[in-house]
């Protein structure tokens, strides 16, 4: 019998080339009609596997666009959150709505509107640009300026848009951290050989995307308040209850509020003052310290944010401003 020889292959397959071997080694009636149907079986494979090769070849062109994916471990985190069913039932319809942009006018020659996804440190603009004209719109070019920590990777081929025909134009772009950035952008195109420039209203990312609830104790709370360098502080007012009015700001804020909240100390004391945080998926914190008190109208005091930048202290501010008017 065949004796077990160094092999660089794995285990099984190893065992399955020795098991072979061995068997066709056997002489017997059986095994010569065996070893006629592996030779005939063998020789027709390279033809098919050629076969296989030419139909598999694609053709890519020249100026398409290459997508980069991220390291294993991001992922399997984008696969985990991806299958999350609850989720996107709970969040999906909600954000869905308000991260559709409209570019331009509803008259307009070319109307153009954009679909803002975000996934993980990626967003992709999936803009939607429409020909209302009855003349081919050529050389229709889409030039994009960021302004924040936002990298353009790619943007889309020229191309000619026919009359009243609509086609979509993919952009994606790099974020670097966690602060709210703006897009500015136009189309331009020619119309009988005469240029045409449309400006595109301004495209705003939302902070909220990257920022989601820490559980922190008092102590490190405390010690991260210490660490972070920028603070805004604004005075709020509200019609809510204190409690409301607490869980209404953690709402907004996607915070976890980290102080240890008793009914019954806020209606004897009339006062309340509540910790909260957040952590970005780059690992930077914010920090809210909200203390407000009870009035006729409902509660008012101040607010106090801290982070390790001024774009996502300022970006939390506008929030807060925004959603206790």
């Amino acid at each position: 019998m065949l004796r077990a020889m160094p092999s660089k292959e794995d285990p099984d397959s190893y065992d399955a080339m020795v098991l072979a071997l061995n068997t066709l080694l056997v002489q017997s009636p059986e095994m010569a009609l065996v070893r006629e149907v592996l030779t005939a079986n063998v020789e027709r494979k390279p033809h098919s596997f050629q076969r296989q090769k030419k139909s598999e070849k694609k053709i890519e062109q020249i100026d398409d666009a290459i997508t980069f994916h991220l390291g294993a471990d991001q992922i399997d985190d984008l696969f985990s959150q991806s299958t999350d069913l609850s989720a996107f039932a709970q969040n999906g319809k909600k954000k869905d709505r308000h991260r559709v942009h409209q570019l331009t006018g509803l008259s307009d020659s070319l109307y153009a509107e954009v679909t803002v996804i975000v996934n993980q440190y990626d967003i992709t603009l999936d803009m939607l640009v429409v020909n209302q004209t009855s003349d081919t719109l050529q050389n229709l070019n889409l030039d994009l300026v960021t302004m924040g920590d936002l990298k353009l990777n790619d943007k889309p081929a020229v191309t000619n848009l026919p009359a009243h025909s609509s086609q979509h134009l993919i952009s994606s772009l790099k974020i670097t951290s966690t602060e709210t950035g703006t897009i500015f952008g136009g189309l331009f195109y020619e119309v009988q050989n005469q240029p045409v420039c449309v400006v595109l209203n301004e495209i705003h990312v939302d902070i909220m995307d990257y920022l989601q609830p820490c559980a922190l104790d008092d102590a490190t709370f405390r010690a991260k308040w210490q660490a972070l360098g920028w603070e805004i502080k604004d005075p709020v007012q509200s019609t809510n209850s204190l409690r409301d009015f607490v869980s209404q700001i953690a709402k907004n804020l996607n915070m976890e509020i980290v102080s240890n909240i008793s009914d019954q100390i806020v209606e004897s004391c009339g006062f309340l003052t509540a910790n909260m945080a957040s952590k970005s998926k780059f690992g930077e914190f914010a920090l809210v310290n909200l203390s407000v008190q009870k009035t006729q109208q409902g509660c008012s005091g101040f607010v106090r944010v801290r982070s390790q930048t001024r774009g996502i202290a300022a970006s939390l501010e506008q929030i807060i401003l925004h959603n206790t008017k």
